[in-house]
């Protein structure tokens, strides 16, 4: 999607710097503190999907279906369900979502963050320094 030199001067610039950066470390405390954050934020996910999804049918519906795919079954089949609501795939999900200005990465997660008390949230913005740049960016979808 981008030209080729943009796309090999970027390839370039990850493999001189990212192997500047440090790893940081994590303790088995911190671990345990990211899982639960984890689960807070699923539980606060799926409890806000569940009162919007009858409304975003219709979007999904009228979502165009523009790719030919090979249908899966047997073994490599997946249910797309989510608390007993069927589900579209999930370019048709995120894409509905974004083409009324919902960018999915937002949804339960204002309450994911009230639900954080101070040392999940200190723990949590540790290991994901670049949380308010990404909701920065994802922001300009709305």
């Amino acid at each position: 999607d981008y030209p080729l030199k943009q796309v090999q001067s970027a390839i370039k610039e990850l493999r001189s710097g990212l192997q500047n950066n440090q790893a940081v470390s994590m303790t088995d405390r911190e671990q345990n503190v990211l899982i639960n954050v984890a689960k807070k934020s699923a539980d606060c996910y799926h409890e806000t999907l569940d009162q919007l999804i009858n409304d975003l049918q219709k979007i999904f519906d009228a979502f165009p279906k523009r790719r030919d795919r090979r249908q899966h079954v047997g073994i490599l089949g997946y249910s797309r369900q989510v608390d007993g609501y069927k589900m579209p795939r999930a370019i048709t999900f995120t894409g509905s979502l974004y083409s009324v200005g919902v960018p999915p990465e937002f949804i339960g997660f204002g309450l994911a963050l009230m639900s954080l008390h101070a040392e999940e949230l200190a723990i949590f913005t540790r290991h994901y320094p670049i949380l308010r740049n990404d909701f920065t960016f994802l922001a300009h979808y709305i």
